[in-house]
């Protein structure tokens, strides 16, 4: 019998939004002078400090730029990691996380558990005081049968 379960991203889904972010990091930096060229060109409104980086120009920033905006990317892409919703739940209560900030939910404050949209998890207490609203990652079918297993009254299709 399953006494603890945690609904977060995947490693796989990690990885991937860690990649993606990268990839269109390193993109967007590589493009930055044309982007600034034309919105010089067209008159379009762009960021002096943006404009000043497209305008550098230094043989290494052919690599540089890229490369920079790839780790800044990954590291956007951890920070979109670090800020996603994290739920460790047990038959005694809900922990949920996001960041550094940690909030603990009592299983006996638990009135009743729904999902609303494809992905974001409401948590109420019995008199219909909001607990906890947010995205939470994990297959459709795998986030009612958490809640269920556990003991936690879901209400909605599982």
């Amino acid at each position: 019998m399953e006494t603890s379960r945690r609904l977060e991203h995947s490693g796989a889904d990690r990885a991937f939004v860690v990649f993606v972010a990268a990839v269109v990091g390193a993109l967007l930096a590589a493009g930055l002078p044309l982007v600034a060229a034309f919105a010089d060109g067209h008159d379009l409104p762009f960021p002096v400090w943006l404009r000043s980086i497209a305008r550098l120009d230094a043989t290494w920033l052919t690599w540089g730029r890229p490369t920079i905006g790839l780790a800044v990317g990954a590291l956007a892409g951890l920070l979109v990691i670090d800020q996603s919703w994290r739920l460790d739940i047990t038959r005694e209560r809900i922990v949920v996380r996001q960041g550094s900030d940690v909030r603990r939910i009592p299983r006996e404050r638990v009135g009743v558990v729904y999902r609303t949209g494809r992905r974001t998890v409401v948590i109420e207490a019995g008199d219909g005081t909001g607990l906890f609203k947010g995205i939470v990652e994990g297959e459709r079918s795998a986030v009612p049968e958490v809640f269920t297993a556990l003991g936690y009254p879901w209400e909605g299709e599982v």
